[in-house]
């Protein structure tokens, strides 16, 4: 009875939220490959965005979240230390995060392209 209750109120709050998804949106965060930046609705509201933010490709999910840093506020001083752990997160660490996985992109795409430079010298 009571996994009942608990299956219905999720049920219930789910069906809510879905409500403010568009069925084309949803369809598009359900599949199975990454979303590019060019696949992107032109229009999306916060339901919509939260549902297919998660599936986007690194590129595009790292300049949302370069915007988002930007949006947040100043970045840290040199010599400036967070004072809590929203600012460790949104002014020390995402911004390192986003620096480190770019410079990983690069050292893939340079690693790729020399493996296939490698590969062509075969043939």
């Amino acid at each position: 009875m009571a996994f009942k209750l608990f299956e219905d109120a999720y049920n219930k709050r789910r069906d809510e939220f879905y409500s403010h998804v568009r069925p084309e949106h949803r369809a598009l965060a359900e599949r199975k490959e990454r979303i590019t930046k060019a696949e992107l609705p032109a229009t999306m509201n916060s339901y919509e965005r939260r549902i297919i933010d998660p599936n986007l490709d690194n590129t595009a999910l790292l300049e949302k979240v370069e915007y988002c840093i930007r949006q947040s506020g100043q970045e840290l001083g040199e010599f400036e230390c967070p004072s809590h752990y929203n600012d460790a997160v949104e002014l020390l660490y995402a911004p390192l995060l986003v620096k480190r996985l770019r410079e990983a992109e690069a050292e893939i795409a340079r690693l790729k392209e020399a493996l296939h430079h490698k590969e062509d010298k075969r043939e």
